[in-house]
């Protein structure tokens, strides 16, 4: 991937997190979408089992990124190979345990996750899926 292909990153994105979520953006099949998709609903689920260790985790967050994550994936087909990257980068980076800031361990776990899912909407055209806490 070059780095054009990041050229406009939102100055709110932390360094490791774009870092991270550049890693992760990477052309799936149409037979993966699926498992993704169920894997971001598994990550919310996860998220929700935490609660009982950790009542400050932000669920109801969680919640709305898997929600619009998930619309995204199952219209994947419509966008660009460009933008396909940055949904399929933003749903791993949703998933992976090894972001910026893990999901489950604090009040600010899924803070770096909305920011790199509202940077992608920006870059995809449509800043009113953007997600405001």
């Amino acid at each position: 991937m070059t780095d054009s292909f990041f050229s406009n990153v939102d100055p709110g994105l932390d360094p490791n997190a774009y870092r991270l979520f550049s890693a992760l953006c990477t052309t799936i099949t149409p037979d993966e979408t699926p498992e993704l998709q169920a894997q971001v609903l598994a990550h919310v689920t996860h998220i929700r089992d935490q609660l009982r260790t950790n009542e400050f985790l932000d669920i109801d967050l969680a919640e709305r990124l898997a929600d619009k994550l998930v619309q995204l994936l199952q219209g994947l087909a419509a966008y660009s190979q460009e933008d396909q990257r940055l949904i399929v980068g933003a749903a791993r980076y949703f998933v992976s345990d090894d972001d910026a800031e893990p999901d489950t361990q604090s009040i600010l776990g899924l803070d770096d996750d909305l920011a790199v899912f509202n940077y992608v909407v920006t870059q995809l055209g449509q800043p009113d899926l953007r997600i405001e806490v």
